[in-house]
Formats: C-alpha cells, structure tokens, sequence
C-alpha cells in the first residue's frame, strides 16, 4: 500500500511536539489551546513546503541523470520497435520518399516543360495543391515516426489532419481555379470557417452546399466505411470519454492506462495513411497531364498493399490477431 509520506512527517512531527510539552508539564488543556486550527495548519503548509524546495533540488540536480535513463530506456523500446515493425516502418519510409520524389518531378516538369498559358489557366489549383501535398508529406512524416515510437493515438489523430486535407484537396481539384483561390485568398484572414468552398458547383452547374467538412466530405463521395474512421479519428483527437478509455495503445482484451510509448495498435494509422498519401498525390501530380506522374501514381498505389501486408502480418505475427483488410475507399 502506497504511504502518504508528508502525513507521517506531519503526524510524527506533533507527536514529537505534544511529547516535549508533555515533558515540560503543560497539561491536556493547555496543550489543546496551544495546538490551534491555525497552527496545524502553518504546520502541515511549512512540511509541504520544506518538501517541496527538497525535490526541486533534487530534480534540478539530476535531471540530466534521469533524463539519460529515460533515453536508454527510450532507445531500448525503439529497438524492440523496429524488430516487431520493421518490414512495415521501412516501407512506409519509402513511401514517404516516392510522394515527395513526386511531387518534386511534378513540379519541375511544370516549371520547365509546361506552356505558360495552360499552367496560368491552373496557377491557382497548382500552388494550393502543391502546399496541401508539401503538408500532407510532413504529416505522414509525422505519422511515421509517431509509429516508430509507438504512440498509435497519437498517429491516428495525425491522420486525422492527413483525411481532412485529402478530402479539401479532393474538393478544390475537382471544382475548379475560383475555389482554388478562394482557399489560398483565406490563408490571409483569421476565417476559420468553409467559406473558401462557397460558389462550388455541382455538375448540373447547381450551386453546392459546402459550408461544413461534413459537406465536404459528402461531396467528394466518401465510403461509409472512411466516415467511420474518422468519426474514431476524432474520440481520439478531442477529450472524449471514447478517446479516453478506448486507447488504441491498448490490446482489446487489456484495461491499462497508456502513459508512454506502447508496441500496440499502429498498424491502422499504418495503413489508412499510406491509402491517404497516395490519394493527395494522385490529386496533385495529375493536375496536369504527365505520364511519369501517372506512372508515379500507380507505384504508390501498388504499394499500399506492401504497407498493408508488412503491417498486417507484423501484427497477426505478434499478437496473434488477424486484422481484416480496410475495405474502405474512396468511390469517387
């Protein structure tokens, strides 16, 4: 059983006090007016505080110290990481390499090869796809070594960023240079609002309803299955009692509360980003007609299946669960 220990100082240190009165002839009575609310109380605040100046020095002195050992022990969990994940980790790795080699060959081949009036007649869905790419690359970065450190919650709600960008880039690709401007025009303004989405078309020339994510979403024609993900995406993005007590750092059959990194749960964060990457690319580099980007394309897609299966066998491997594949996909 865990001791309260500045309790036992304290109770201790009135015992001690009561003695030497009793020792000094003081009666009960006159011990009782002495031992007032008020100085109890001064008591127990000059323990607490004496306690605390203590472990502020003792903190300040080592913290190098622990810091170090917390690094070992870090360094030790990174280790046993990449033997668990490591097929999966470096394919992931790679794939961040393809999108931003990409994205890169795209750009060059805009800048350089493309004639002017047709990359002008683009220039506003060009820049904003290209920034929303450059993010989404860093994001799955992110995402990546969130896995490399075993923190799938946190993952999960990187990706959950990753899905909304694929959703708006999905969106502003597909209707048209006014909405591409309006969201590059909004990137000025304090607007946190879908205001940048209003006058968007539908393909009867109708005007959209686009002035929420949830519309977004609608619109570019999500499977069910993807509303699901995110709705979890979200339980463990905010301070919900989902998110709380449904860690995705925890086995299903566990009832642990997650304080660090945990080898658990990584492989869907794994795989619904590495089916996002690959979706941001193929709006961007497709923007213009480029067979190399083209090929680009169908070489992410063929490779989600090699992070998925890294992942998925790593995990049936460890843990002896078999995950089914995602059958989630975009139908637009």
């Amino acid at each position: 059983m865990a001791n309260d220990e500045l309790r036992e100082i304290f109770n201790e240190t009135m015992e001690s006090v009561v003695t030497e009165w009793l020792e000094e002839g003081l009666s009960e009575q006159e011990i009782s007016e002495k031992l007032t609310e008020e100085k109890i109380e001064d008591t127990m605040l000059a323990i607490m505080d004496k306690s605390s100046e203590d472990s502020l020095s003792f903190f300040k002195e080592h913290m190098y110290e622990i810091a170090y050992t917390e690094q070992a022990k870090t360094d030790e969990f990174v280790s046993r990481q990449r033997q668990t994940w490591g097929a999966g980790l470096a394919a992931s790795q790679a794939m961040y390499i393809m999108a931003v080699e990409s994205a890169e060959l795209f750009s060059k081949f805009v800048a350089e090869d493309l004639d002017d009036t047709e990359r002008k007649h683009k220039q506003y869905s060009f820049l904003v796809l290209q920034h929303m790419h450059g993010r989404a690359c860093q994001i799955f970065l992110e995402i990546f070594h969130l896995m490399r450190l075993g923190f799938a919650d946190g993952a999960y709600a990187r990706w959950r960023t990753l899905y909304e960008l694929c959703c708006c880039a999905d969106f502003i690709r597909h209707h048209g240079e006014k909405i591409a401007k309006q969201y590059y025009e909004q990137s000025n303004t304090d607007d946190q609002n879908y205001s940048w989405a209003k006058g968007a078309l539908d393909e009867k020339g109708n005007k959209l309803d686009a002035g929420s994510f949830k519309k977004i979403q609608e619109i570019v024609n999500i499977d069910s299955g993807w509303l699901s993900q995110y709705k979890l995406a979200c339980f463990i993005t905010h301070a919900s009692s989902q998110g709380t007590f449904g860690r995705l750092a925890n086995g299903s059959t566990e009832n642990l509360i997650p304080v660090g990194h945990s080898n658990y749960g990584i492989a869907t964060a794994a795989e619904h980003s590495a089916i996002c990457l690959c979706w941001i690319t193929g709006e961007f580099v497709t923007l213009f007609h480029h067979l190399d980007s083209d090929a680009r394309c169908k070489l992410l897609s063929e490779w989600i299946k090699v992070v998925r299966d890294a992942y998925f066998t790593a995990h049936e491997e460890t843990f002896g669960e078999k995950l089914g594949e995602n059958e989630s996909s975009k139908t637009s």
